[in-house]
């Protein structure tokens, strides 16, 4: 019988021709270089998905910025916006009355009686501090008695003051515009 596949019996190392630099740049390149390359395109792939995807992510959110901006431009939000600011300015002056020393019906009650006959209001308005009266007065002995009752008889008021006189028979009557202010008294 005849064997067909005969081994090398040799057990001797192969002796090798000494190699230049050129068969060892070879030799290095085919055994650990071509890992290295490999790995540096895997790298810039994954680097190019990742960039593909961080964009994608940036122009959705700079498109739902640019959506909500013009939702917060538009008429509708504007005025939602403004009566949710006129409900703030309602509830802070509602906190602000909640704050004064005296109710108000008994700042009203005060003026009321302090005003004399020839005095004539047409505006009140309340600070969390003071108050301002204007309106129009017949003569200036009016106003006079008008300041004396506000400081001599009133334990709710001091600092009273009548900043603005105007005289306004330029205007074809012989009436007085006034305006009073005057701080309000804090309880103790």
């Amino acid at each position: 019988m005849i064997y067909k596949n005969k081994s090398n019996i040799n057990l001797l190392n192969n002796i090798e021709a000494p190699k230049g630099t050129f068969d060892i740049l070879y030799s290095w390149f085919f055994k650990f270089g071509r890992h290295i390359v490999v790995a540096v395109g895997l790298v810039v792939i994954i680097a190019f998905i990742f960039k593909f995807i961080a964009d994608q992510q940036y122009n959705s959110a700079i498109g739902k910025e640019k959506h909500l901006q013009s939702i917060l431009n538009s008429s509708q939000m504007q005025k939602k916006i403004t009566e949710i600011t006129s409900y703030q300015s309602k509830m802070l002056s509602i906190s602000q009355v909640n704050t004064l020393t005296y109710h108000p019906a008994t700042i009203l009650s005060d003026i009321l009686n302090l005003i004399p006959a020839g005095i004539v209001v047409s505006s009140v308005s309340f600070n969390v501090n003071n108050i301002s009266i204007s309106g129009t007065a017949v003569s200036y002995s009016d106003l006079q008695s008008l300041s004396n009752n506000f400081v001599n008889d009133s334990k709710i008021f001091n600092n009273v003051l009548i900043p603005q006189l105007t005289n306004s028979a330029l205007e074809s009557s012989s009436n007085i515009n006034y305006s009073l202010t005057a701080n309000i008294v804090k309880k103790k």
